[in-house]
């Protein structure tokens, strides 16, 4: 199912509003944490807005949680992480032969909104765990 360009323009203008920028200012692009500044008290506010806003239950934070993956003595994702993070997150592209990632950089604006959408479309998503 395609994401409506208001669907995306209104988790845009959360997102805006969470991080204190004008939504012109944030991109699909944009990255949450290293583009717009967002921290992790953010990652609440923004689970609590879309759920406020759109009635959709995305619970980012637990997402992000450390101790829901492994990591390598960078800090990076593991490959076995990665795996489980393409089962639970389909939408997310990452590359074929990646071995390791920030699990920071998957969060895009795209990625936000994607999942939102998700959880807005499919009633038992991953992501409203």
């Amino acid at each position: 199912m395609s994401i409506s360009a208001d669907f995306e323009q209104t988790v845009r203008g959360i997102v805006a509003d969470v991080v204190g920028e004008d939504v012109e200012d944030v991109s699909l692009e944009s990255n949450f944490f290293h583009d717009l500044g967002g921290e992790s008290i953010d990652v609440l506010d923004l689970g609590f807005h879309l759920e406020k806003r759109l009635g959709v239950r995305a619970n980012f934070q637990q997402m992000l949680a450390p101790d829901r993956w492994e990591f390598d003595t960078d800090g990076q994702l593991t490959a076995a992480s990665i795996r489980r993070l393409r089962d639970e997150f389909p939408h997310v592209e990452l590359p074929a032969d990646l071995q390791s990632i920030d699990l920071r950089e998957i969060f895009t604006v795209a990625f936000i909104v994607e999942t939102a959408h998700r959880a807005a479309t499919i009633p038992d998503s991953r992501q409203r765990a």
